[in-house]
């Protein structure tokens, strides 16, 4: 079902990359019935855009064990502590070993990333958008980030800039007794 969606997604997500700070590290997960590291951290853009292209959209969709996978992978490799995922679906989770609630508990267990997602539904069947949209809401709600819901794969580019906008805009203040 991405098959048609993927060029206008690869654009979004490299553009995300190009507005974001050069010295930030990003990965890159493909998924569909499992996870795919794609690409390691690296500050190195061309990578990333490489990698993007590397899984054809087919199968499943297994969301909630890539967020999981995605979020162990911050745990594991980030440098920083300011963390965000970008999470870009046509439809709702049908492959996952684990639940929407699991896999929400197991982000905020890694004191973990703020989770940004679009949900292309626009051409999805009506039974699965809503269970879709709601999933999405509730990962994106229950961890600090927002979800988007473009009415056409033209918004996609838009909604990356606002993502990388916000990421920007984001401190994070600390406090530490003696």
């Amino acid at each position: 079902s991405m098959r048609d969606k993927r060029a206008a997604v690869n654009a979004a997500a490299y553009n995300l990359l190009r507005e974001s700070n050069p010295r930030d590290e990003a990965f890159v997960v493909n998924f569909s019935d499992r996870a795919y590291l794609d690409q390691g951290f690296t500050t190195d853009r061309v990578a990333l855009n490489r990698s993007l292209y590397r899984l054809d959209s087919r199968g499943t969709t297994a969301l909630y064990d890539t967020v999981t996978a995605a979020a162990d992978e911050l745990s594991h490799h980030a440098k920083e502590r300011k963390e965000a995922l970008l999470i870009i679906t046509d439809g709702a989770d049908n492959a996952s070993r684990l639940t929407l609630q699991q896999a929400i508990r197991r982000v905020q267990d890694l004191g973990g990333p703020v989770v940004y997602s679009v949900g292309l539904l626009f051409d999805t069947d009506p039974r699965e958008t809503e269970r879709a949209k709601q999933a999405l809401e509730a990962l994106s709600a229950e961890t600090g980030g927002v979800a988007y819901f473009p009415s056409s794969l033209d918004e996609v580019n838009t909604i990356a800039d606002e993502v990388a906008r916000d990421i920007r805009s984001q401190y994070t203040l600390g406090y530490r007794s003696t």
